[in-house]
């Protein structure tokens, strides 16, 4: 039987990234099927966090208590000099996960903060249920402090793996240790662990035997009312479109470089081919496609609200999507925007998860490897060559929109939860 639950997540409206859209669609869908459901989050989020217009779910309420520290203040100056320690590709790398000097991350002063108000609310509000979801991993901390408190059952959800991430990267044995103990922390408070993807599971299994029957496979997913009510107009040039913010050690070179070579033949131009970028403006990008000479072909449209990137994808022939060469364990969140509409995918992806995924759900993908300039070049030009997608909805998107709605996950997650008591 549905009960209160108790959700702390520092990504939150108004923080408009990727890591608030689980939370909010989580939440927006547990309130319709009979759970009382009320948000912890965070009042001063760091400097790395979008905000912007986000879905506030009907009938959620949200607390917010203020980071004491605000560590990300100092965090460009140490992930250079430390974390990094003057190498370039892990200084890139320690700027995602942001993780190493300071442990559990950058957000840790908020700790100071929402352990004690997630127990006050536990009380006070007759919560029957906790539960953490991150990165930023402070949140899972916190509610595993409240449960540690209050006896009441907890779940920790994982959108990320968390000391065993690729971007992972620790100074010393001490910070791993101390990181190793927090996370071992959420684990024993734990009576359930969702994670996003099968690979994590059982990476995780592996890390901890004796707790692996806790494990839980909760996808992402896409949400149908965030689809267009109609079919898109189709019309204009070939649109290559991506959405979402592209990794700092992950730009977009790959497909760059094939349009200046198409660009350079005479098979792109201008007047048939347009490509859009919607998602946190990079200065990076921006100057790579200045310097390609892609400024008529390519567009930075910035970020944009969630239903707005849902329709540009929704309108797209091609849809683009890069996942770093070393996540062989990610399933991006677009990812399955990206299958719900039914259009054709150009995944420069590596060998892994997301890979396996998109070959058992696509109807129409490329594949290139990451890196992969010529096949890049190759899947492009015969993308345009078949030009637009006019067929309807196939039987394999149809499963897919049954099995990967928001509804869904958020139905599975109720069904956990209530099996924890």
């Amino acid at each position: 039987m549905p009960g209160r639950l108790l959700l702390a997540s520092y990504s939150y409206p108004p923080i408009a990234d990727v890591g608030s859209i689980r939370t909010i669609k989580l939440a927006k869908y547990l309130v319709r099927q009979g759970w009382a459901v009320r948000i912890l989050s965070v009042k001063n989020p760091d400097v790395w966090r979008m905000i912007g217009p986000a879905e506030e779910p009907p009938g959620v309420e949200a607390t917010r208590t203020r980071d004491l520290l605000r560590l990300d203040r100092l965090g460009l100056a140490i992930r250079k000099v430390i974390v990094s320690r003057g190498d370039p590709t892990l200084q890139a790398r320690a700027g995602l996960g942001r993780r190493g000097f300071v442990v559990p991350e950058f957000q840790a002063g908020w700790l100071l903060t929402a352990a004690g108000a997630m127990t006050r609310l536990a009380r006070t509000w007759g919560a029957t249920h906790l539960m953490g979801t991150g990165p930023p991993f402070s949140s899972l901390i916190a509610a595993a402090v409240a449960q540690r408190r209050t006896g009441l059952p907890f779940l920790a959800d994982f959108q990320d793996s968390w000391t065993i991430h690729p971007d992972t990267r620790y100074p010393t044995r001490v910070q791993a240790a101390v990181d190793g103990h927090l996370e071992r922390l959420v684990w024993e408070r734990a009576a359930e662990v969702t994670v996003v993807t099968p690979t994590i599971a059982a990476r995780y299994g592996k890390r901890y035997p004796a707790w692996s029957s806790k494990v839980r496979v909760l996808y992402n997913g896409f949400d149908p009312e965030d689809l267009p009510s109609a079919p898109p107009t189709q019309d204009g040039p070939f649109r290559i479109t991506y959405t979402g913010s592209f990794y700092p050690h992950t730009p977009p070179s790959t497909l760059l470089a094939a349009l200046e070579s198409l660009k350079a033949a005479g098979t792109v131009s201008a007047d048939r081919v347009r490509v859009e970028f919607l998602g946190r403006p990079e200065t990076t990008v921006q100057a790579e496609i200045e310097r390609r000479g892609l400024q008529d072909l390519v567009h930075l449209r910035g970020f944009r609200p969630l239903k707005e990137a849902v329709e540009a994808a929704s309108r797209a022939d091609l849809l683009y999507l890069l996942i770093p060469a070393h996540f062989g364990e990610a399933l991006s969140d677009k990812m399955f925007t990206y299958l719900a509409t039914g259009n054709p995918i150009l995944a420069e992806v590596p060998e892994g998860e997301c890979k396996a995924f998109l070959s058992e759900w696509a109807d129409r993908v490329s594949f290139v490897a990451p890196g992969d300039v010529e096949g890049m070049r190759a899947a492009i030009a015969d993308a345009i060559r078949r030009g637009r997608a006019t067929t309807p909805v196939s039987p394999k998107t149809a499963a897919f929109r049954g099995a990967f709605s928001r509804e869904t996950q958020a139905r599975q997650l109720g069904e956990v939860l209530e099996a924890m008591g």
